[in-house]
């Protein structure tokens, strides 16, 4: 399988992970953040598939971070019982696990490139899928302890990464 086609499928299962954990989830802001993380994978899709046929595209920078923001910031002013069990929990583990495969894959493929527009696009799925990362934590943490993350002032949950 090359580059591209396993680039490919790796997006593809992600956007089809996140909109099953979407299904899941009763909570409508975490749905949305959810949706939104399948929306950015979709993004990323499209960026290789235009990589993939010859051209050099803009690479979509997320806007996930700051909207997921709003979305806890919602879900604050509209407390509702989050009861999330260790099984529920553990599939956003596995959400982990498939952003921190998509970033190493992204790394290792832009050390390997010939071409400096394709490294840097690279690089940039890359750290896509770090921010990715960096909200899926968050969102374990949440589920995890929502009353005390969502009180805890000392925390500034959230900031761009």
């Amino acid at each position: 399988m090359d580059i591209f086609e396993f680039a490919l499928e790796i997006e593809a299962n992600s956007e089809r992970y996140y909109r099953e954990l979407a299904d899941r989830c009763d909570n409508p802001a975490l749905n949305r953040i959810l949706t939104m993380l399948a929306e950015d994978e979709v993004k990323h899709y499209q960026t290789i598939l235009a990589m993939r046929d010859g051209s050099h595209p803009e690479m979509p920078l997320t806007q996930v971070l700051p909207r997921a923001r709003d979305r806890f910031s919602a879900m604050k002013k509209t407390p509702a019982d989050l009861c999330f069990n260790d099984d529920e929990i553990a599939l956003y583990r596995q959400a982990l696990t498939k952003e921190d495969q998509a970033e190493n894959f992204y790394r290792e493929k832009a050390a390997l490139a010939d071409d400096p527009g394709s490294a840097k696009l690279l690089e940039q799925l890359a750290d896509e899928e770090r921010r990715h990362r960096f909200l899926i934590e968050h969102i374990i943490e949440f589920l995890s302890r929502p009353n005390t993350w969502i009180e805890n002032a000392e925390f500034n949950h959230l900031e761009e990464y």
